[in-house]
């Protein structure tokens, strides 16, 4: 029996840089409205949280009483069959969760990231992996060292919020359906305590893309954030160790903006670096189209690796790290896996690809099939509406 319209309500604070987190939850919504769902978004903003006084944000981001009541008229107006949380940090809040699932409606929530076992959400300090609050009910290690924006304050405000929903039992007890985006990410989940038989495996997708073979592309392309959890500076390590280095086109923002300008205008006679900065998303299509292979040379524990699905759809080979999920999602395409993740074995993956136009394009054919095989839309929209079901049917209320 085909599945009967639902309505739902997509919840998502956004961050203050955009990234795939945004992204996927836009897609989340495409998906559904293109097969006959009604989908309503709250969005919150993060920008300016900064600028805030730090106890109030911290107190607010535990139960905040305008949030509440914008879901309250949200429920109200819309009338959700289901209740679909992405990140409730900070504006939104985690009480949320907890007011919906008491107003009876089914509640999934998205695990993009690693938050609920890590401060930084992506199991890394210091440019190397690390678990040391992984498991722990309240993260002391990672408030010691100030992991969370490099505050001990801060990482103590989050730490707490995060150890009190745990210990309310919002995790564990107010969500009927978690969503991972890996097999990676459902053990990490249920490290953190998450009950295994509540956690659905839904990759993110992307369209396939049109474009011309990957051989007939004049750079390489990075795209996402400059920051050292995404491999920024191993990129730049890795380039400055090849002798005649490609053209590279990096794209993003992030804290290391000004490092990486630096970098690429100090490159005088080695092969020419561009940096764009920040660029809608649609203009990656076109980024995509122009490029030869994608470099994602991640030195975390990614939630989902966006780009790679979206450099896949395109036909493009990609060189990647295999650390976490990235792995997992690069796992069947031979674009070139750095291991250990290393500048010089980054380095040598992108000489071997480049240098052959034949592999070049035999890896893009392979890429795409990568994509519809395991990241397709309808890959997708089958795990989204596997959760919904099983969120229905947990509060005793059916989907078809």
């Amino acid at each position: 029996m085909a599945d009967r319209p639902l309505t739902i309500l997509q919840v998502h604070n956004r961050y203050q840089f955009s990234g795939g987190e945004d992204r996927a939850v836009e897609q989340d919504a495409a998906i559904l409205r293109a097969r006959g769902h009604h989908v309503e978004v709250w969005l919150e903003d993060n920008d300016g949280l900064q600028d805030e006084n730090a106890l109030r944000v911290a107190a607010r981001s535990v139960r905040s009483p305008r949030s509440l009541r914008e879901l309250q008229a949200r429920l109200d107006t819309v009338r959700p069959d289901v209740v679909h949380f992405h990140n409730v940090l900070h504006r939104i809040s985690p009480w949320t969760i907890r007011s919906a699932h008491a107003a009876g409606v089914p509640t999934v929530m998205t695990l993009h990231n690693y938050r609920l076992g890590c401060l930084p959400a992506v199991f890394q300090r210091d440019g190397a992996v690390c678990q040391e609050c992984r498991g722990r009910a309240f993260a002391l290690p990672g408030v010691l060292r100030g992991c969370y924006r490099g505050s001990r304050m801060q990482s103590l405000a989050l730490a707490s919020n995060l150890s009190i929903h745990r210990a309310l039992g919002t995790w564990a007890g107010a969500v009927d359906r978690f969503v991972a985006l890996t097999e990676f990410g459902r053990r990490e989940a249920t490290a953190a305590g998450i009950p295994d038989d509540r956690i659905v495996v839904k990759p993110n997708a992307s369209p396939p893309l049109e474009t011309p073979p990957a051989s007939e592309g004049t750079y390489a392309l990075f795209l996402g954030r400059l920051s050292e959890e995404k491999g920024i500076r191993l990129l730049m390590n890795a380039w400055d160790a090849i002798d005649s280095a490609p053209p590279l086109t990096v794209v993003g923002d992030g804290p290391l903006r000004q490092e990486v300008d630096r970098w690429a205008s100090d490159r005088t006679g080695a092969g020419p670096v561009r940096v764009l900065g920040p660029r809608p998303h649609g203009q990656v299509p076109e980024l995509l189209a122009g490029s030869r292979l994608v470099v994602a040379p991640s030195v975390c524990f990614e939630g989902f690796p966006v780009t790679v699905v979206e450099a896949f759809a395109a036909g493009r080979p990609v060189v990647g790290t295999d650390i976490g999920a990235i792995g997992e999602v690069l796992a069947g395409h031979d674009g070139g896996v750095a291991t250990p993740p290393e500048p010089r074995s980054i380095a040598e993956a992108v000489v071997e690809l480049w240098a052959d136009p034949a592999r070049l394009d035999e890896r893009g054919r392979a890429a795409r099939a990568v994509q519809r095989e395991r990241f397709s839309e309808e890959v997708a929209y089958a795990g989204l509406m596997t959760a919904y079901r099983e969120a229905l049917a947990r509060r005793g209320k059916g989907a078809e």
